[in-house]
């Protein structure tokens, strides 16, 4: 079983993407600020199959920075062959907008 890492989003959202994770055959493992120092820590280079970073929930000055720091030091545990989603925060992604979608009739 492959070891993918979520960080990022409200907890309900990053546990929700752990466990479509887990039903899909992986071990998805929610990680945050303080125990993501403890994962660097405790495993070995290219020991985690995936990382998906869902957006923060506020934007303060420096998330986009605070975002790439994250992905940094989530790097080295990367298998080679790891998949990496980094879901966006960007109201002009209809995606992202729901007064978008709503608009476009999706």
């Amino acid at each position: 079983m492959r070891k993918m890492l979520i960080s990022g989003g409200a907890p309900d959202e990053a546990r929700s993407w752990a466990d479509r994770l887990d039903r899909a055959g992986a071990d998805g493992t929610v990680v945050d600020a303080g125990s993501l120092v403890q994962m660097i820590a405790g495993r070995p280079h290219g020991a985690v199959g995936g990382y998906v970073q869902l957006p923060p929930v506020t934007v303060p000055a420096g998330a986009l920075a605070e975002r790439f720091r994250t992905i940094a030091l989530i790097a080295p545990l990367l298998a080679g062959d790891a998949a990496v989603l980094i879901v966006p925060n960007d109201a002009s992604d209809p995606v992202c907008n729901p007064r978008v979608r709503e608009r476009c009739g999706w």
